[in-house]
């Protein structure tokens, strides 16, 4: 799906077999991030951690694994692997790999929320 890849890769090459980007080029669409952000969001009630509740990450996990797929290889650079340690909780490994052995960086994030209170966000 050519307009789903477009978040990072805006500037890419509709053939992305094998494109590693300079990561420099890559700009960010707003509009599309805040929808994937958002279909994420719709499972948020899933996703809560607290002592009597306990998150289906999955759920988001198979929505950036979708999401990527055409930025997977063979497809594309990325090298996207789920791994699943316990049931409905898994972690994502995505692998943008270089042209040496050296890691360049390391990011790590989460899926679970808290709970919150929509009535007292402010924007």
């Amino acid at each position: 799906h050519k307009r789903r890849a477009t978040i990072l890769y805006r500037k890419q090459l509709p053939d992305v077999k094998g494109k590693n980007d300079n990561i420099c080029d890559m700009s960010l669409d707003k509009d599309e991030y805040l929808e994937l952000l958002g279909s994420m969001m719709n499972h948020v009630k899933n996703l809560q951690n607290s002592p009597t509740l306990t998150p289906k990450e999955d759920l988001v996990a198979d929505i950036v694994v979708d999401y990527l797929k055409p930025y997977t290889q063979p497809n594309g650079p990325l090298v996207v692997r789920k791994c699943t340690y316990v049931e409905g909780r898994s972690n994502l490994l995505i692998t943008f790999p270089g042209q040496t052995d050296k890691v360049v960086s390391w990011v790590g994030c989460h899926m679970d929320v808290v709970a919150a209170n929509p009535d007292e966000w402010t924007r």
